[in-house]
């Protein structure tokens, strides 16, 4: 099975309840994932993912897998929650570096704003697509440390 960042699962489409059922039928499998998310407003609370033969995902409630009624496959389909920081790097940075790639804005490099850290962020697989900002053999970190057990911030 392929390695999949959370990320992957954030972007992914929202199946809904005959999707899953369908998708299932069709050989995709149904995984609880390691780190979920709630959408804005409480409205869902998305643990599942349908991964595909060919590796394609597709996101699901916990509301939808309910009311599919299908059983989850067994162990967790773990997602990557590492990055590599851009520290010092702004939007501006990022922007100029874009169109230079013939990219339309800073978010087509694959780069994501955090909060919690305040930086930008990459993939770990991305970091050699940044050598100005990444020097060779920084380490990648988790994105979100208060997550990680023993965190009491």
């Amino acid at each position: 099975m392929p390695e999949y960042h959370f990320w992957d699962f954030i972007d992914a489409k929202t199946a809904s309840v005959a999707t899953v059922q369908g998708k299932t039928r069709k050989g995709w499998k149904l995984y609880r994932v390691s780190q979920g998310f709630g959408a804005a407003g409480g409205t869902a609370n998305y643990e599942h993912a349908l991964v595909g033969p060919a590796g394609e995902m597709l996101k699901a409630s916990t509301r939808t897998v309910q009311a599919a009624g299908l059983a989850e496959e067994a162990g967790r389909l773990v997602l990557s929650m590492q990055v590599v920081l851009l520290p010092g790097v702004a939007k501006t940075h990022l922007t100029v570096e874009a169109y230079s790639r013939g990219l339309a804005r800073a978010e087509d490099l694959g780069a994501r704003w955090n909060g919690e850290l305040r930086s930008w962020m990459v993939r770990p697989t991305a970091a050699a697509d940044f050598p100005a900002w990444v020097p060779a053999g920084t380490a990648s970190t988790h994105m979100f440390p208060s997550m990680l057990p023993g965190c009491t911030s």
